[in-house]
């Protein structure tokens, strides 16, 4: 039998307006029904204090053209 696991990804600002979402309650959440979850943090990455130990996420994106000044299509 063949275990599937199931992702999220999961913005953490909303790029429009600048609303937070609740990431940090959504990675536990997903964490406590074993669904993997991926943050795409292309809005908030440098732009305000951030802990992926306290995010707890599984994977955390971003695009660093955007903030840090990197070559366009860079990402980590």
């Amino acid at each position: 039998m063949t275990m599937w696991k199931i992702g999220r990804d999961v913005g953490n600002m909303y790029h429009w307006n600048g609303r937070l979402l609740p990431v940090e309650d959504l990675c536990a959440l997903a964490r406590e029904h074993d669904i993997i979850t991926v943050v795409d943090g292309a809005q908030t990455f440098a732009q305000m204090p951030l802990s992926f130990r306290k995010l707890d996420c599984d994977i955390f994106v971003t695009s660093l053209h955007k903030w840090l000044g990197a070559p366009v299509a860079t990402a980590c």
